[in-house]
């Protein structure tokens, strides 16, 4: 077979078109794909930016809106303020504004950054502190009711534990001394308040719904210890109660009101609630003492002085045992002696350790 030449040039040529045909399509293919690309990227970047403008659109709106609905509680400069501090400052402030009573005004109980260098902090109190911002309003009565509530409910566990823990004089001493921290953490709590609010509520440790019972576990507790200290009534182990001894209405009375001086002592200032509870009982201390005084009377076992003045020296000297009956002038008057606070003085308004009953 003869080698053809013109054959073999023909196909390499044919070859090599080919070759460069593909190397060409291959190439614009490079440069439609980084076409496509760089499109793609430029309808995303596009994409990107209309949301991110969007979004600040968003964010906008709703400053404004903000700023126009704290602008209905609060004060221009008090607005830029809270706006400063972000969305939960915001929203903070606009929930305590709806949450005040109607006759209350957000404005006035706003104390913008400028105007306290510092926030003393709340010590002594129950778990929890107040944070910089929260403390900057005046503290709304619902929340007071829920922090200074926590006072109240330690000393009405602590009672209840006293109870309990009858008999076990280790224990009571660790009691006694759980109690009186607790009440130096209400006076400490009270004195910080002053101190960063002096125009705040008024503190109240057994207020709400709750407050009633802590106090009559409180009551209960002091109330049988103060009888027991008076001879007047014993432990039942077995039940678990104060029982009451012999001894006259006269005496468990003078005893209750004892007890009732002391707790005034203790937590009225802390609590118009525990006063107003005091006031009642010690009324009804005396309506008591009233019945119990005129059946004294009847069956003549009075003590007897013949002058007022006489009477008065011996209340002065403490000379004269609580609860007793008094016969001053023959009949002329007659006292119940308690020996603790029970009644107000009509004219001065101190109070009195004994009253006139006919």
């Amino acid at each position: 077979m003869g080698f053809n030449l013109m054959s073999f040039l023909g196909g390499a040529a044919s070859a090599g078109s080919r070759g460069i045909q593909e190397r060409r399509d291959a190439l614009q293919r490079q440069k439609e794909t980084a076409e496509a690309r760089q499109w793609q990227i430029a309808t995303e970047a596009r994409a990107d930016s209309r949301a991110r403008k969007k979004a600040r659109a968003s964010k906008k709106r709703q400053a404004e809106e903000r700023t126009e609905m704290l602008s209905l509680y609060y004060t221009e400069d008090q607005v830029k303020d809270i706006m400063a501090g972000g969305n939960a400052q915001a929203q903070y402030a606009l929930d305590y504004a709806k949450k005040l009573p109607t006759d209350q005004d957000a404005s006035a109980n706003y104390r913008t950054s400028s105007m306290i260098a510092e926030v003393p902090p709340i010590s002594g109190g129950p778990r929890g502190r107040v944070s910089p911002f929260t403390s900057r309003f005046k503290t709304t009565a619902a929340a007071l009711e829920k922090y200074e509530g926590g006072f109240g409910e330690m000393l009405a566990i602590n009672a209840r534990n006293v109870l309990k823990f009858q008999g076990n004089e280790t224990k009571l001493a660790e009691l006694a001394a759980e109690r009186a921290t607790i009440e130096n953490s209400v006076k400490s709590y009270e004195a910080a308040k002053e101190k960063a609010e002096p125009d705040a509520d008024t503190t109240d440790i057994f207020s709400g719904g709750l407050g009633a019972t802590r106090m009559e576990s409180i009551f209960r507790q002091t109330e049988g210890q103060a009888l027991e200290t008076a001879e007047l009534a014993e432990w039942d182990k077995q039940n678990k109660k104060y029982v009451l001894k012999a001894g006259s209405t006269g005496q468990i009375q003078s005893a209750i009101l004892k007890n009732l001086q002391g707790l005034e002592n203790s937590y009225a200032q802390f609590s118009p609630s525990m006063q107003t509870k005091i006031d009642f009982n010690r009324e009804e201390a005396v309506k008591s003492l009233r019945v119990f005084g005129a059946s004294v009377v009847e069956s003549g076992n009075t003590k007897k002085y013949s002058t007022i003045e006489e009477f008065q020296n011996a209340v002065a000297t403490n000379s004269i045992l609580p609860g007793s009956v008094i016969d001053v002038a023959g009949g002329a008057k007659f006292f119940v002696y308690t020996g603790q606070p029970t009644i107000p003085n009509a004219v001065n308004g101190t109070m009195q350790t004994f009253f006139e009953f006919n």
